[in-house]
């Protein structure tokens, strides 16, 4: 959270020529919106899923209205807020997110990205799609939180004990410190549980486009 905060402050004061306020008074805006940022995203940051809570997040300049963020960060750093009025570009929105912050200005604005960390959403992506597949009807299950994803038939032995034999019954194992090491789950793996996760994989990018940059 720290690294995404810093980037979408050093964004925001970018916009402000440095012959519109002293540096002292810069530098005590960049505290006051850091502090700002940290006390709202507090409980509201996901990095399992990057995109949940992402409009709760978002802070704007829409319609010629400053987000309560930024005027409260301004009056507490003695900055007057026809500062950030006058030269952030009008009707932005900035989204900051776990390992991804970006904005767009206008409604049908292209996205912008201000900071990403491509690993971070990969991995965000595939616990995501993962706790979506282990909670449907497949037949294949996802093990969350190892990398890469492991995929198992239902049958197998999990923690709770021997599966039914019907496969009626999914099994899912998502503990990261699970009694069978990923390479030996990998060995055991069929034939098809390969080819589910080349597929899994392949459509990866796609879903980070369509998800890491969600209004």
């Amino acid at each position: 959270m720290k690294q995404e905060i810093t980037q979408l402050v050093d964004f925001i004061l970018s916009k402000i020529p440095e012959s519109s306020i002293a540096n002292k008074e810069r530098e005590n805006l960049a505290n006051s919106l850091r502090n700002e940022l940290t006390a709202k995203y507090t409980d509201h940051w996901y990095p399992e899923n990057s995109t949940q809570g992402s409009g709760y997040r978002s802070i704007s300049y829409w319609g010629g209205k400053l987000d309560p963020i930024l005027i409260s960060a301004a009056k507490k750093s003695n900055v007057s807020s026809k500062i950030l009025e006058l030269h952030l570009p009008q009707d932005i929105v900035i989204w900051c997110d776990p390992y991804n912050v970006c904005y767009r200005i206008g409604d049908y604005g292209n996205l912008f990205n201000i900071y990403e960390n491509k690993k971070g959403l990969i991995e965000s992506a595939k616990r995501s799609m993962a706790e979506r597949v282990s909670k449907s009807s497949s037949d294949f299950v996802i093990s969350a939180y190892t990398t890469p994803v492991v995929m198992r038939r239902a049958g197998t032995t999990s923690h709770s004990g021997p599966a039914k034999s019907s496969g009626s019954n999914l099994n899912t194992d998502v503990n990261t410190k699970s009694s069978m090491s990923p390479s030996n789950k990998m060995k055991n793996s069929s034939t098809g549980s390969q080819q589910q996760i080349s597929s899994f994989n392949s459509q990866l990018p796609k879903y980070i486009q369509t998800t890491s940059a969600n209004p």
